[in-house]
């Protein structure tokens, strides 16, 4: 039996990983073990889930993801350009 996912979880997971069933179903996997820390804890189910959501902070949007994997692409290149030139110069 498969309980069904609160609105609000669902949501996060469609908004954190639109494309990648993969990617959802691990999300989901670890906002479950954490909304399962906070039934330890002592708290109801509803106010569990909410929790949990509250530790993962806002699902990032598409171009966020991107934008941050653009950046971080632009970082590895311009430090392989700067230890080419290092190199090329006889400085490294």
């Amino acid at each position: 039996m498969r309980a069904e996912l609160p609105e609000a979880v669902a949501l996060y997971l469609k908004r954190a990983a639109p494309f990648d069933a993969r990617l959802r179903t691990e999300l989901h996997a670890n906002l479950h073990q954490r909304m399962l820390d906070h039934l330890t804890a002592g708290k109801p189910s509803e106010a569990a889930w909410n929790a949990a959501l509250s530790d993962f902070g806002a699902a990032p949007t598409l171009w966020q993801r991107h934008w941050r994997r653009g950046v971080a692409l632009g970082l590895l290149c311009g430090a392989a350009v700067a230890a080419a030139a290092r190199l090329h110069l006889g400085l490294g």
